[in-house]
């Protein structure tokens, strides 16, 4: 990503604070800090994440202030910075001034509004500031987006024109993570070295279902929060809960098959081969990577669960029950990444 995404790969912290609007940036900050940490000794199995909605601060205290038997540990916390009470906003702010042995990342979501960040937030900043490395990153712009097309096609080995990077943001939106799969595809998919308008328009997919691709990549996370925001996002674009439905059905069938095929040593390729050839190859990667994260007994309960709300939809529920079920759905989906 573009400088100012993303934190310095080159130090080596106490501390970090990262605030962003974007979770995708959220997430590619805690992995840089991750990587960080492993690459300076840290070992990766000592490396405790817990989530700021059901943390136990006296648990992260406990294992910031002790020596750990393979050298020092890393602590993340990951969640949203207006689910800091104040009773959080005190603990976290001691810890952050008292840290001395081991190190701690807090990756938060935030949403900027007009007045800016309230000042209760202003101790807790002040502090990673002086004691660490905090940043802040407000929503990614168009031609931030354009120069992050353009860097990750280069790594992999392509090139693509800024005409071709803007159609590419205006089929997907400004969500980073389902700009990074799109990405991603065209360049597995192109066998040369340019992704072209020609390309875009033929395998390019419009928002709603690169929208899908990306809450199922969060429903295989277990994030249920953000895939109900997605989901809520695209009914604000008046885009209909059937539609989204058939949408995250097709993924799932998708995963299904490549679960099967995983189980009998074959991998998506052959699911790709056997089923639907003139497809993009690509889909069933990325099928077959978040089927991995889900038991052949769930994907079966999910399909269940689909086709159940497909016979519902289609009868006599309104737009708006519609609605209230996909989200319930969506929560029950994410639940069932624990099913073995």
């Amino acid at each position: 990503m573009a400088d100012g995404y993303l934190l310095d790969k080159d130090f080596y912290e106490r501390l970090w604070l990262v605030l962003a609007e974007d979770p995708f940036v959220c997430e590619e900050n805690l992995k840089l800090i991750r990587r960080i940490c492993i690459s300076n000794g840290v070992d990766e199995d000592t490396i405790r994440a817990f989530e700021l909605k059901n943390i136990d601060w006296n648990e992260v205290n406990d294992i910031l202030t002790s020596v750990g038997f393979f050298g020092e540990r890393l602590v993340t916390i990951r969640g949203s910075l207006t689910a800091l009470k104040d009773a959080d906003i005190k603990e976290l702010t001691q810890i952050l001034s008292e840290i001395d042995f081991n190190r701690i990342a807090v990756i938060l979501d935030y949403e900027e509004d007009k007045k800016g960040i309230p000042k209760k937030y202003s101790e807790l900043l002040s502090i990673a500031q002086k004691r660490g490395c905090y940043l802040k990153v407000e929503k990614v712009n168009e031609r931030f987006m354009a120069s992050y097309i353009t860097a990750r096609a280069k790594k992999n080995g392509k090139k693509v024109s800024n005409e071709v990077a803007r159609q590419i943001i205006a089929n997907i939106g400004s969500d980073m993570g389902m700009l990074t799969n799109e990405i991603d595809k065209y360049c597995f998919s192109v066998t040369g070295d340019e992704i072209t308008m020609d390309v875009v328009e033929t395998i390019g997919v419009k928002n709603v279902e690169a929208s899908v691709f990306s809450i199922v990549d969060l429903l295989s996370a277990g994030r249920a929060a953000g895939a109900i925001e997605k989901i809520e996002d695209l009914f604000g674009q008046k885009e209909e809960a059937v539609d989204i439905l058939s949408s995250l059905s097709t993924s799932f069938v998708d995963m299904h098959r490549c679960k099967l095929a995983l189980n009998s040593r074959k991998t998506y390729r052959n699911v790709h081969e056997d089923f639907e050839k003139k497809s993009n190859e690509y889909r069933y990667k990325k099928a077959s990577q978040n089927a991995s994260r889900f038991s052949l007994k769930a994907l079966e309960r999910i399909l269940f669960i689909l086709l159940e709300a497909d016979v519902r939809f289609k009868s006599s529920m309104t737009e708006g029950e519609r609605q209230k079920r996909l989200k319930v759905i969506a929560a029950e989906i994410a639940a069932l990444r624990n099913l073995k």
